[in-house]
């Protein structure tokens, strides 16, 4: 009985944690902008369905995740009532949709792959934008943009070992690289 009650009170703490996390993380952002409403600086619902700030997020919170978490330009205009008029007809200064900050990998899935076999290949980061590219030994391959933080391609090697991977953005910007080992498959007995 005593371990149920500690494990329910673990459970507890990492889902207030990440919750908290979340809030303090998105809700900084938005709350510290220039534009963002006052009254609406503490409220959940501008990323979530539930008031709370739980369950799946609305249509400003996808939104928001897809610019990495970044008040930009797109947002204020895409989400006009969510945010302050711009009264003075200065530009104010936001992050703009070409971030300045290179992308950044930090994982593939999978990291191996069968040579002649078509595979589809996650490469998760951040910094990515809408027109990065997945270059496989410095090779362009057609690239499916999920969010700032994942990008999708097929791919087919035709040769063993190890393959270099990065992300490069299309102001020229690009990644670290990471390994990804093509091997010929196992042959049936």
């Amino acid at each position: 009985m005593k371990s149920s009650k500690l494990i329910a009170i673990i459970f507890s703490l990492v889902i207030t944690t990440g919750i908290a996390y979340a809030f303090s993380n998105c809700m900084q952002k938005y709350a510290s902008h220039p534009r963002a409403i006052p009254s609406q600086k503490n409220n959940c619902a501008i990323c979530h369905k539930n008031a709370n700030g739980t369950g799946p997020q609305n249509a400003f919170g996808q939104a928001f995740a897809s610019a990495g978490f970044m008040i930009t330009n797109k947002l204020i205009t895409d989400f006009p009532d969510l945010f302050l008029p711009d009264e003075s007809n200065e530009t104010v200064e936001t992050v703009d949709e070409d971030t300045s900050q290179p992308p950044l990998i930090k994982r593939i899935k999978p990291k191996k792959v069968k040579v002649n076999i078509q595979t589809t290949i996650q490469v998760k980061g951040n910094n990515f934008d809408e027109e990065a590219n997945i270059l496989i030994d410095e090779s362009e391959t057609s690239t499916t943009f999920q969010s700032s933080m994942a990008l999708i391609t097929d791919i087919t090697l035709e040769q063993e070992g190890i393959h270099k991977v990065k992300v490069k953005n299309s102001n020229g910007q690009e990644s670290n690289e990471v390994n990804l080992k093509a091997k010929q498959p196992k042959k049936k007995k």
